[in-house]
């Protein structure tokens, strides 16, 4: 029995993950990224810096996913509350969790046709 979630092939998932890279659609990528089920870029972002609210400069205010997964890396790392309150203030509402975590529910909430954006951080 086949348990891998139903993902349209034209849609961009992650097949699998590293401490260094992602497995999108079957191509490698080193590096931090941004992910939408129709979107895929580099995240030009630091590993060893802890986020500011510049970092998240990259999300288009004018077509707000529904949800928004930001993977820390290996670890757990809250944000900054001063970044949360400017965010929310902003109507960007961010689940933050450990980037393997990120990876998971990305791939669950694609599968449930969710809009969602991945900004994720390398594991290492």
């Amino acid at each position: 029995m086949d348990i891998t979630p139903a993902i349209s092939k034209d849609q961009y998932y992650i097949t699998s993950y590293t401490a260094s890279s992602f497995r999108i659609n079957q191509e490698l990528i080193s590096g931090s990224l941004i992910l939408m089920p129709d979107f895929l870029e580099a995240w030009q972002i630091k590993n060893d810096e802890m986020l500011c609210l510049k970092d998240f400069d990259v999300i288009n205010r004018d077509a707000l996913p529904e949800i928004i997964l930001l993977g820390t890396g290996k670890l757990f790392i809250p944000l900054p509350l001063s970044i949360i309150d400017t965010l929310k203030q902003e109507n960007i509402f961010i689940e933050v969790m450990d980037t393997p975590a990120a990876c998971r529910t990305y791939n669950v909430l694609l599968s449930e046709g969710r809009n969602v954006l991945a900004m994720l951080r390398q594991a290492t």
